[in-house]
């Protein structure tokens, strides 16, 4: 098969950029450095796996235990393990499920936007959670299309299947399996283009106005006081907002939504760096996306779904800026997957098929 000169130098640039990264893993591996400082959660999950601390706090420490309990455990090994993920299976499931049309190059682009990610990158280098958690949301992502698009019998699968992601990623972090869980059962319902964006948007708060009345909300806003317990978290990154009258949660909602999903909250010049490279590419798709949103399909209601669910839960439930960036991860990932869709079925002309 032939390959343009435009496809071939995406491949070049891909393939420069995985072999890149290796260098710098090797690096920064034989020379012990941090890029970012800040709390180290791998060192708390190297101590667990080890026998030296008894506190589980998901499902990834007692994996851990359970490698070290049979002779298999090595924090080099798994992070070395979630280092390979990080760099070629996580972009290459971008990569596949941005693609509906064969187009190589945009393969390759999707592969090489998601290879660039700094939170993605970062988290790759030790035993952290967060590169096994995003490949396996992608696997059940991809999955998920595959469902939409090309299965006969899609509903017993994806019903089969979806049902034990959603179990998988519950036990990870349980509202992330919570939003996968309301994609599958409630995808096939929301239809992005046949609804006005403003008037959703305002039906949205004002239902979780409804909920924060009636008290639903507090056991998420318990959780986000602990932040609050811990005034120097991550280097003072906290955010402030309390959510201390229910008359003002709009407005604290709202600041949340500003300050942690389009990262205007900068507290050092990580957080300006992070907010160029992930937060401005981010409100350009999600811009591009909701602007064409004729040319969006099914597999894009599931997806935006997600991306509001999800989002929602942790933007109550969160007030750092460190944490944001990792819990937002998820939501980026599906709207540059959106994006790309959006793009092909404008080129091919397809207006919500």
């Amino acid at each position: 098969m032939r390959i343009s000169f435009k496809t071939g130098v995406w491949i070049f640039l891909s393939m420069a950029l995985v072999a890149t990264k290796m260098l710098i893993y090797t690096y920064v591996v034989f020379n012990g450095h941090d890029f970012f400082g800040g709390g180290n959660d791998s060192d708390y999950y190297d101590r667990y796996a080890l026998g030296y601390d008894e506190t589980s706090v998901n499902i990834w420490p007692d994996f851990l235990r359970f490698l070290n309990d049979v002779g298999l455990y090595s924090r080099s090994g798994v992070s070395f393990f979630l280092f390979i993920v990080g760099i070629i299976f996580v972009p290459y499931l971008s990569g596949k499920i941005s693609d509906i049309s064969g187009d190589r190059k945009l393969f390759y682009i999707v592969f090489f936007i998601v290879g660039i990610y700094p939170t993605i990158f970062y988290y790759t280098f030790d035993i952290y959670r967060d590169v096994l958690m995003i490949f396996l949301f992608l696997l059940g992502v991809y999955f998920l299309k595959i469902c939409v698009f090309e299965s006969k019998h899609k509903a017993i699968f994806l019903f089969g299947l979806g049902f034990l992601f959603s179990w998988v990623l519950y036990l990870f972090r349980p509202y992330l399996g919570f939003g996968y869980f309301i994609m599958l059962i409630g995808g096939y319902f929301f239809n992005i283009r046949k609804v006005n964006l403003k008037i959703l948007f305002l039906i949205y708060l004002f239902i979780l106005q409804v909920v924060c009345y009636m008290g639903f909300l507090d056991p998420i806003f318990s959780y986000r006081r602990l932040f609050f317990d811990i005034a120097d978290m991550d280097g003072g990154s906290n955010l402030g907002i309390e959510f201390a009258s229910r008359e003002g949660f709009v407005v604290d909602f709202s600041k949340s939504i500003v300050f942690q999903i389009f990262g205007l909250f900068f507290v050092n010049i990580s957080s300006v760096f992070v907010f160029f490279l992930e937060s401005v590419p981010f409100i350009f798709m999600l811009s591009y996306v909701l602007k064409n949103k004729i040319y969006t399909n099914k597999f894009i209601d599931f997806l935006m779904l997600f991306f509001i669910v999800y989002s929602t839960v942790w933007l109550l439930g969160n007030d750092n800026l460190g944490s944001a960036v990792r819990l937002r991860v998820f939501g980026y990932l599906v709207v540059l997957f959106s994006a790309a869709i959006v793009y092909q079925n404008k080129l091919m002309g397809l207006k919500g098929k």
